[in-house]
């Protein structure tokens, strides 16, 4: 199973640098996406929670399975990844969903009608899952490496720095000057030394809506700014430069011949 998992990760990461295209410059505001600015899955709110730094929920419900299965979907969505769990028993899941951006971690559990929920810190988290836990204990449990919108945004930098550094470009990392969304699921940010230098920002969303809006909040910022898309199995990348105007072509038409990697021929957009 770790091996598996290891597996998706590694396509997750290639697939993400498979197209980059100059995004749309649409000029109509788009509708702010339904899960944007939330840090908790919406599932969260129809539990009733209780304590103090690290919270507890644990209720009866009806269908625990379908609720915990559309408390699952929204997490991902959220772009929590999963640190450890078991889905093996249909009668009784666990699992942890982690999410450093928001430095927030869920352990979500039901077996039979009831569920059981618990949310806060990490450590907090998983003290509080080893005293009340359903099913199996997560101390016994192995830690899972999978995907995560941090570890894409990291991975999809050293793909974009390896074709600078194809052409002779220092790269190093540097904090982003420009413009941000008020809302990010995962961020890296670098410079390029092209001409003058390049800043590039790494955005990284789990819905095509939400990349949408930032790319919308980005433009409306600053006009100037260069956006291209980066599309995977699972993430939406925005690809944000920031410099002068002859230096940011020369970038965008190094990050554009992403055949260099492996990927094929860049789509027109």
């Amino acid at each position: 199973m770790r091996k598996l998992l290891a597996l998706i990760v590694v396509v997750v990461v290639v697939a993400s640098g498979a197209i980059v295209w100059e995004y749309s410059n649409r000029r109509e505001k788009p509708q702010r996406p339904a899960l944007w600015g939330l840090t908790d899955p919406p599932a969260a709110d129809n539990l009733t929670w209780s304590g103090k730094g690290v919270q507890v929920a644990e209720e009866s419900i009806g269908n625990a399975a379908r609720f915990y299965g559309e408390f699952e979907t929204e997490l991902l969505d959220l772009g929590y990844s999963m640190l450890m769990g078991n889905w093996s028993n249909v009668s009784c899941q666990w699992s942890v969903w982690d999410n450093p951006i928001f430095n927030r971690t869920y352990y979500i559990a039901y077996s039979g009608k009831r569920f059981l929920g618990i949310r806060g810190r990490e450590e907090d988290v998983l003290r509080a899952a080893g005293s009340r836990w359903l099913c199996q204990n997560p101390s016994n449990a192995s830690t899972l490496l999978t995907p995560s919108p941090q570890r894409e945004a990291m991975a999809l930098s050293l793909k974009l720095g390896a074709l600078f550094s194809n052409k002779g470009i220092a790269v190093k990392n540097a904090e982003w000057r420009g413009p941000l969304p008020d809302w990010y699921l995962g961020k890296f940010s670098f410079r390029a030394e092209v001409g003058e230098g390049v800043d590039v920002l790494i955005l990284v969303y789990t819905k095509e809506d939400q990349a949408e809006y930032a790319a919308y909040e980005l433009r409306k910022a600053d006009h100037s700014l260069r956006i291209l898309r980066s599309y995977g199995l699972r993430y939406h990348a925005l690809i944000v430069l920031n410099g002068s105007p002859g230096d940011v072509e020369r970038a965008v038409a190094i990050l554009q011949n992403f055949e260099n990697l492996g990927g094929p021929p860049r789509a027109k957009g």
